[in-house]
């Protein structure tokens, strides 16, 4: 609105949830992997309420993507291992 009235919370939460998304996570695939393994089980237990399990399932799926991504890294670097022993020949 241009009434100069802040836009309402669930706005703004999503705003934040976006900017977060946007950061590259930096972690280890063990870490990534242990973090969500400990958000599955917090979230199945029961033990958050429903707003935090759903910020942490949006954050296991970074989670999920990241992991995915090393490993197709490491895919291509063995790929690219065994083309470079296969030439060696």
């Amino acid at each position: 609105m241009s009434d100069g009235a802040p836009e309402p919370k669930a706005g703004n939460t999503s705003k934040r949830t976006e900017t977060e998304n946007a950061a590259p996570l930096t972690i280890s695939f063990d870490q990534a992997q242990s973090e969500l393994e400990g958000l599955i089980d917090r979230i199945e237990s029961g033990e958050i309420g429903l707003e935090d399990a759903v910020k942490s399932y949006e954050h296991g799926v970074r989670l999920v993507k990241h992991c995915r991504q090393i490993l197709l890294a490491t895919e291509q670097r063995f790929s690219d291992l065994s083309a470079e022993m296969r030439d060696q020949k």
